[in-house]
């Protein structure tokens, strides 16, 4: 059985300081260790009793109510029917409960004791059949259950101390687990993985049932596999994983994805007016005769396109030409004047 006292007793005043701080429990410098540890009971109880009662339905905690004589909570406005919600329900039977444990588990029956159990996930062949004794295993579970409460508050450094105080070797920075070996009184170690050692056959193994993943990876190429598959009739794309796993699903009889069939290829989409080699038009698309264009008419109906820049009709360019040839002639003759007169 799990006593709140005894389990707090081993630490100092500054760690049950540390405690109250992060429970937010006012303590005063007069306080004494036995004081602190009357004020962290007080409130270990009413949070052990909340998480274990949170875990039941709400049709359990009226049936609680009903034997603790606790009527559901009454509006102001008395033509309206009494609040039973879970949260108000939950908040009447705590107070109910943390005032006596005991004498309040007592007016329970014993079902209803065997789901309190139950819900903190005690198995069923762990719970006695005599009343007292269900009654004294609840006490010590709910008194555990607020214990990992409190102590999943603390950070990871203040349970360190608390194990160290406790003289437990904790070889871990985890805070679950550091809590377990605090409420279990026992060290923990981590458990060092044992390596798997593959055993794979001294000589090439037929391919058959039985065969193993190890076996095919380490005597058989994927090539082989592939020609094995593709003798099955099954699909053979994938890496070499992939092809192990297919070959042994299709040995043990598990249903396998079968051969691919190669597809056809489409068929062209823009068909009209396409004609074979041979001259002929295709069947599929039948030869429309274009409709004679009307004289006079233009085919677009929008502005007609400008030209870009730089490009132009054919006898703008010869004009353009005509001109620079007449230039560069006179410039010749001019020439030729300026040379007659200078010789003059």
């Amino acid at each position: 059985m799990v006593e709140i006292e005894e389990f707090f007793s081993d630490f100092d005043i500054d760690l049950l300081k540390e405690i109250c701080y992060y429970r937010n429990v006012e303590t005063d410098e007069d306080d004494t260790k036995e004081d602190l540890i009357a004020k962290i009971t007080r409130d270990v109880v009413p949070s052990g009793i909340r998480r274990v009662l949170s875990l039941l339905k709400l049709k359990d905690l009226l049936e609680i109510m009903e034997a603790l004589h606790v009527k559901p909570h009454q509006p102001e406005n008395e033509k309206k029917k009494p609040i039973k919600s879970k949260p108000v329900c939950l908040k009447l039977v705590v107070e109910n409960l943390e005032k006596d444990l005991e004498p309040s588990l007592k007016k329970q029956s014993i079902e209803m004791l065997k789901k309190f159990l139950k819900c903190i996930q005690v198995e069923e062949s762990d719970i006695p059949t005599d009343k007292d004794e269900i009654i004294d295993l609840a006490v010590s579970e709910i008194n555990a259950v607020g214990i990992e409460v409190v102590l999943s508050n603390l950070p990871a450094d203040a349970l360190h101390k608390m194990c160290e105080e406790k003289e437990l070797k904790v070889d871990t920075t985890s805070k679950p687990k550091m809590i377990d070996s605090l409420l279990n009184g026992e060290d923990y170690k981590k458990k060092k993985k044992k390596k798997t050692t593959v055993k794979v056959s001294k000589h090439k193994p037929k391919i058959v049932k039985g065969i193993s993943k190890e076996d095919l990876n380490s005597w058989y190429l994927k090539t082989d596999l592939e020609k094995w598959l593709q003798d099955a009739d099954l699909n053979s794309t994938g890496n070499k994983r992939v092809l192990i796993k297919r070959i042994i699903d299709s040995l043990e009889g598990i249903e396998t994805t079968p051969k691919r069939e190669k597809r056809k290829a489409p068929s062209p989409k823009n068909t009209r007016n396409v004609k074979k080699k041979t001259g002929e038009e295709s069947p599929s698309t039948p030869s429309k005769e274009k409709a004679p264009e009307e004289k006079g008419k233009k085919r677009s109906r929008g502005r007609p396109r400008k030209n870009p820049k730089g490009s132009g009709s054919t006898s703008d360019k010869e004009s353009k030409s005509e001109k620079e040839q007449s230039k560069h002639k006179e410039k010749e003759k001019e020439k030729d004047q300026s040379g007659e007169e200078d010789s003059d």
